[in-house]
């Protein structure tokens, strides 16, 4: 079994990993650099709910677009105990703000990737 590799002061590749256990754990590092800023902001952990996809998990994830930028390990989705002050620390966040941003707040997750800017 080899060690887990840890990306920031507190996230590991393997919490981005593709949860049908296929392997594809490629993550963008830009963006779990600010999963951290998220993470320091609001001084509680922030838990990773999808990472990477693979294609097949992709297909069976309601909801999922099927070019979505999980794919390209450009996205994850965000959680926090203190949700509200996850939201806020992530719309202050210019860094979140570039790419794709959603907030799900039915869900309690936030969608943030590196893709192109968009709202929906």
């Amino acid at each position: 079994m080899r060690p887990r590799e840890q990306l920031t002061e507190n996230f590991y590749r393997d919490e981005f990993a593709c949860q049908c256990g296929c392997g594809f754990d490629d993550i963008d590092l830009e963006l779990v650099e600010i999963d951290q800023e998220l993470r320091d902001e609001i001084g509680e952990p922030v838990i990773v709910m999808s990472g990477c996809r693979c294609p097949l998990r992709n297909a069976v994830t309601p909801g999922a677009a099927p070019d979505s930028t999980h794919m390209l390990g450009k996205a994850n989705d965000l959680t926090a105990n203190d949700f509200e002050k996850l939201c806020r620390a992530a719309l202050n966040n210019p860094r979140a703000q570039e790419g794709g941003f959603k907030i799900y707040p039915e869900k309690r997750i936030i969608h943030i990737d590196r893709g192109p800017h968009r709202r929906w």
